[in-house]
């Protein structure tokens, strides 16, 4: 079970540097298109709930802190005004993308809090029956049951 969720938790690293490129993209495009529209900024909303939710999921709370907060960061530039977002709000998001970015650009399985979770032990499989010792419980007598 440790092996299979230690598994899940490199998969996840890998992933969300995968989705760290597109929501590069998606914020670069927030900086600079003329014609920014309200879809690109609900994509990179979308994009950074996802890694927020993820990460917080997979035990990496320290990268979904910093997701939510470019994510509110994003929610701030709705509703769209027909101008470019102001500088600062851009450098805002512009350094929060880059903290949470460094964040899982550096981020190794053994740092997620499921990493080297502690499970009970296994169930026992279920002991064998012994029919007497059931027909005994069940009705009172062994002689006169069958299984």
């Amino acid at each position: 079970m440790i092996d299979q969720l230690r598994s899940l938790v490199a998969r996840h690293c890998e992933s969300l540097k995968r989705d760290m490129a597109g929501l590069e993209k998606d914020i670069d495009a927030i900086g600079s298109e003329p014609e920014l529209s309200a879809a690109q900024i609900e994509c990179a909303i979308a994009k950074t709930h996802k890694v927020k939710g993820s990460s917080g999921t997979i035990g990496f709370q320290d990268v979904s802190e910093s997701a939510a907060a470019l994510e509110q960061a994003l929610k701030g530039l709705l509703p769209l005004s027909a101008a470019l977002p102001d500088e600062e709000r851009l450098g805002q998001i512009s350094d929060t993308f880059a903290r949470l970015a460094d964040l899982v650009a550096s981020l190794k399985p053994e740092q997620s809090r499921l990493y080297d979770m502690q499970f009970p032990a296994d169930i026992p499989a279920r002991p064998e029956r012994n029919e007497e010792d059931f027909c005994q419980r069940q009705i009172g007598s062994a002689s006169s049951c069958q299984i």
